[in-house]
């Protein structure tokens, strides 16, 4: 199974957040030869809720299997190689910590009417931005077949309003909207609408559906600019600078 993040050649939303937060420098580092990252607890029941969100509990299944130990140690590496054909694999209680979050989202209508639509999940999609010739690819969670819409699930310690105001902030959400957005618009020629569906992780797992503003949307599409920018002066001239001499 291929690294989708390896390689310099096509940039994604997370290449673009360490080149503006960072350098291109670390840019490079992570990229030009990624390596897989070891898997933590939270990272594999991440994913695992995704797909069972949006895919369904038996394509989740047959995907993660129950797992002896937890990710990240020797036992855990010892059962992953022991089951070839699964992505990863958590405990019994970490599955049972999946389905209430999944329980929890479904217990929306508005999220149910949302999920009943024709769509797909963890699609890689690929294009060239017009303004900057920038090669890019995505993965949306999950989009429309028409791409009427997006769904960008997240999990969170707050799902309140205020709380993922500021995890949109701290973590350049809107970003990666706009790139997304951005993706499909040039893709399917449709502009599609966007929804972050957030569910918490801990007890009593609530979920909340929230919309994005139209001045998110500009915040985060002249980030995606000004980190292309970067990314192909960069990438044509064949150098990737660290941190840049200047004053505090």
């Amino acid at each position: 199974m291929g690294n989708y993040h390896s390689g310099v050649e096509r940039i994604s939303s997370s290449g673009l957040k360490l080149l503006l937060n960072k350098s291109p420098d670390h840019y490079y580092a992570k990229y030009a030869e990624a390596q897989e990252e070891a898997p933590t607890r939270a990272k594999v029941l991440g994913s695992l809720v995704h797909a069972i969100i949006l895919e369904g509990e038996d394509v989740a299944t047959k995907r993660y299997g129950v797992a002896t130990h937890n990710p990240g140690t020797k036992g855990y590496a010892t059962w992953m190689s022991e089951n070839e054909g699964l992505e990863g694999g958590l405990k019994v209680e970490d599955w049972d910590v999946a389905k209430r979050m999944r329980d929890s989202l479904y217990s929306l209508n508005d999220f149910r009417s949302l999920i009943e639509q024709k769509g797909v999940a963890e699609q890689a999609i690929e294009w060239t931005d017009p303004i900057t010739g920038a090669k890019c690819k995505a993965k949306p969670d999950w989009l429309a077949d028409d791409a009427s819409l997006m769904i960008d699930l997240k999990t969170a310690r707050d799902g309140s309003e205020w709380g993922f105001s500021r995890a949109v902030r701290s973590y350049q959400y809107d970003l990666s909207a706009a790139f997304y957005i951005n993706g499909v618009d040039m893709l399917r020629h449709k502009t599609p609408g966007w929804l972050w569906v957030v569910v918490e992780n801990d007890a009593p797992y609530a979920a909340s559906i929230y919309e994005i503003r139209p001045d998110t949307m500009q915040a985060g599409e002249a980030k995606v600019y000004e980190a292309l920018d970067i990314y192909m002066k960069c990438l044509t001239e064949g150098v990737w600078p660290s941190y840049p001499r200047s004053a505090i």
